[in-house]
């Protein structure tokens, strides 16, 4: 049902991304620089969306696949399936999250690129309404959540501190809490990885009982000692 849901949406975004390409010949040919950065941000912001949707349905599709029979074929298709795996994660981490860094950048200082060049530019300085509205659209909802992280940032940075206030009366606490981290975010990957399904609330109560139990084991051994 998702692979077919995000298959319509990749589609519906392929047809928003063709219907920009109409005016870039005209952009081009009347040097039209207010249009051609509004092409440019809508194209990049498209074709990140078709990337992502892409991932996404091939790692939907592999969890669609039936594993065979065949105990050597099994590990076979593991093996090949875990490859894929890793390289649509390394792909995702290290191509589509920094483009999306900068293309927020772009959309940052975009206002400063199309603003009136000089006072003898008319007021509508595009030659392609599409594409200022879907860009401006989109610059909107950038700004919004522009601010929205900054929010989020003062209340973590806040929080943050007051949790390091705590933990330093404590380091052991600490230690804790960073190790029980490193292990949900280990066992998140590999579940990842051999597309397991995992109850998240479960692992996290689980690792901290644990935590908890070798905490206690540790105090016990040097109580007795």
């Amino acid at each position: 049902m998702m692979v077919r849901q995000y298959s319509i949406l990749l589609v519906m975004i392929a047809f928003l991304y063709y219907f920009t390409t109409f005016a870039e010949k005209r952009a081009t040919s009347t040097k039209n620089s207010y249009t051609l950065n509004h092409i440019k941000f809508n194209q990049w912001y498209f074709e990140l969306v078709m990337k992502g949707y892409l991932v996404v349905i091939l790692v939907q599709i592999m969890k669609l696949h039936d594993m065979p029979h065949n105990r050597c074929l099994r590990y076979i298709n593991t093996f090949v399936f875990v490859c894929i795996r890793l390289v649509l994660a390394v792909y995702y981490c290290f191509w589509i999250i920094p483009g999306c860094f900068w293309m927020y950048c772009f959309a940052m200082t975009l206002q400063k690129y199309n603003y009136w060049h000089s006072k003898t530019d008319p007021w509508i300085t595009n030659c392609s309404p599409y594409n200022a509205f879907i860009c401006w659209v989109l610059w909107l909802a950038f700004e919004f959540m522009f601010y929205v992280l900054c929010v989020y940032a003062v209340l973590f940075s806040i929080l943050l501190v007051v949790r390091l206030v705590k933990l330093s009366k404590n380091p052991a606490e600490g230690c804790k809490g960073i190790k029980t981290g490193l292990n949900i975010m280990w066992e998140l990957f590999m579940s990842y990885l051999f597309a397991k399904q995992i109850d998240l609330a479960a692992i996290i109560q689980g690792r901290q009982a644990q935590d908890n139990q070798n905490l206690d084991d540790s105090f016990e051994r040097e109580t007795k000692a």
